[in-house]
């Protein structure tokens, strides 16, 4: 199933750094699907994250005239092995760092990115496409982004940073809510719906 924000999260554009959360449990077999993604679809995407079999790809858009930049982390999950996981996307301002339970797989160069290529007006999904497409076989229990980069000693301890007041979005999935997750991140709340 795919689960959405009811309303976009503007409150995400603009951004000079930011960091997602997601602890998440990815379950056999391995297989491609959409994880998350702020967008509508492929072409109108500013970021999604996607299971390709073993490996973790990211797609983000710095710019309003390129494609969006893909990078890859291989080798993340293990076939026939169900795993639970903090994943971290971090954005300094110029380079964008992915860690997997506070260890660091990847730190790319992207830059200063264009803050207008990020369109305010695009949902998150979680889950699969916008059109319910490569549905991901996985667990949700925690989303959080914030307006920062933490340190690299901070992302150690994820947990901390999901009891973060200061998120601009945060989710918990506890089975306590029905098909309405509320968000916890503060003003111009976003909650997400699962139909």
């Amino acid at each position: 199933a795919t689960a959405y924000t009811t309303a976009a999260p503007a409150k995400l554009a603009g951004l000079r750094q930011w960091t997602i959360l997601l602890d998440v449990k990815t379950l056999p077999p391995l297989r491609q699907g959409r994880i998350f993604s702020y967008s509508l679809d492929e072409r109108r995407n500013n970021l999604s994250i996607d299971q390709l079999f073993g490996d973790i790809v990211l797609r983000i858009r710095t710019s309003n005239d390129q494609r969006p930049r893909e990078i890859r982390v291989e080798r993340v999950f293990e076939q026939s092995n169900e795993r639970r996981f903090v994943l971290g996307l971090v954005y300094d301002g110029q380079d964008l760092t992915v860690y997997v339970d506070g260890e660091r797989k990847i730190r790319q160069k992207i830059g200063a990115m264009d803050r207008a290529a990020w369109n305010s007006t695009y949902p998150v999904l979680l889950g699969s496409h916008a059109d319910g497409k490569l549905g991901w076989k996985g667990v949700f229990y925690q989303l959080a982004i914030l307006d920062r980069a933490p340190t690299s000693d901070a992302l150690k301890n994820p947990h901390v940073l999901f009891r973060d007041t200061t998120a601009l979005l945060r989710y918990v999935f506890d089975g306590q809510n029905g098909s309405t997750v509320i968000d916890q991140g503060g003003k111009a709340s976003a909650s997400l719906i699962w139909p």
